[in-house]
């Protein structure tokens, strides 16, 4: 067997047969240490009309950029907090070039966006103007030489976009034009595509857990930057923003309240790491760090927001409890990039650095006070 299909092969494996001794390493159950933010950075935001908030972006340099959903302009920010000029309208009465944004990332130093309401993948220069448009293909589909491996698929969710002008994607709606023997329809797949919608090849492959009573009900999911309330049992994935490393969760087998199979891989398809964790609860969200390092957001019993990190090794580093709005875009080692909701319309853009010690909590603000309260009581540092 091939080696590359050989790889491809343990990366599916590893996925699928998350319960499996023999591919998976069990984390024991323990408390994670609680890890310490301090506000470094906050950037109040414009309102956005659409009150549907604010997606963040981080680059490489630490240039980072605030992006409406809809109804607003897309803003850039230096790593110190400086607006660069351009912007870009998004959505709204005026034909803009980007209606909606479903996701967006990075593919070097351009940044791509899915625009579902204008069918394209629109990619974006650093001064904010719109330098090509992609339309997005009615179709994902085989090769001649794949047709048994591979229906035809009338949706797709892009995940990232390559250098070399592929997409990965996470395809659904079947349309089986000839018997698919080697395609398993419990299986979720990421597919590496061409631009007009043919498939080069699989990267990776999830089982789909289902309820007996619903079977959409567990498989809500959080894409790229779906931010959603989650059950038990809950399957989930996302991607780092320049497409290197992708994150898929699904429940432990034998299934257990809130254990989850836990594998990361590249873009190549190779397995980075895969593990059983069992988790305190279910999950809310999730991020993959520019550094590789991953991100669950944990369902607590009250209204705080509390974010595991795992580090790129696959090891718990430890928790971060928010004790207000807050929602994580990208992190690494020492830095968080968030958005805080302010009021149903307005937001600010806060990176907080993050220290090894749980700062103390702060008392509940009272019910008329306008701003959220912060995790940390220590006062901002003047360091980026």
């Amino acid at each position: 067997m091939p080696l590359r299909r050989l790889l491809q092969r343990s990366a599916w494996l590893l996925a699928a047969a998350a319960g499996s001794a023999t591919a998976q390493t069990t984390a024991k159950p323990k408390t994670s240490p609680g890890l310490g933010v301090v506000e470094d950075l906050r950037i109040p935001l414009a309102e956005v009309r659409a009150q549907r908030g604010t997606i963040i972006l981080v680059g490489s340099d630490g240039r980072m950029i605030a992006a409406p959903q809809w109804g607003g302009d897309m803003v850039a920010f230096d790593s110190a907090g400086k607006p660069l000029p351009g912007k870009q309208p998004v959505g709204g009465p005026k034909d803009p070039e980007i209606t909606f944004i479903a996701a967006l990332g990075w593919v070097g130093k351009t940044m791509w966006v899915h625009d579902p309401r204008s069918d394209q993948i629109a990619l974006v220069d650093p001064q904010l103007k719109v330098t090509k448009s992609l339309e997005t293909p009615k179709w994902v589909r085989p090769t001649w030489a794949d047709r048994r491996k591979y229906p035809v698929f009338a949706r797709f969710e892009p995940l990232a976009v390559y250098p070399d002008g592929s997409w990965l994607v996470v395809p659904s709606g079947e349309r089986s034009l000839v018997d698919t023997p080697d395609y398993d329809k419990s299986m979720r797949y990421f597919l590496r595509v061409t631009e007009s919608g043919s498939i080069q090849r699989a990267i990776a492959r999830s089982r789909v857990p289902a309820s007996p009573k619903d079977p959409s009900s567990r498989v809500v999911l959080t894409g790229p930057f779906g931010m959603g309330r989650s059950l038990k049992l809950l399957s989930f994935y996302n991607i780092s923003s320049d497409g290197s490393r992708l994150v898929i969760g699904t429940p432990a087998v034998p299934e257990r309240d809130s254990s989850h199979a836990i594998t990361v891989v590249n873009e190549k398809g190779d397995t980075i790491y895969s593990r059983v964790i069992q988790l305190p609860s279910a999950i809310g969200a999730v991020r993959v760090g520019r550094d590789g390092s991953v991100w669950l957001q944990l369902h607590g019993k009250d209204n705080d927001r509390t974010w595991l990190a795992i580090d790129p090794s696959g090891q718990q580093r430890g928790t971060v409890t928010f004790e207000n709005s807050t929602s994580v875009y990208d992190a690494d080692a020492s830095h968080l990039w968030t958005t805080e909701r302010i009021n149903p319309s307005t937001q600010a853009l806060v990176r907080y650095r993050i220290t090894t010690a749980p700062p103390p909590r702060t008392a509940a603000p009272s019910k008329g006070s306008a701003r959220p309260r912060p995790p940390a009581s220590a006062p901002p540092s003047s360091t980026p």
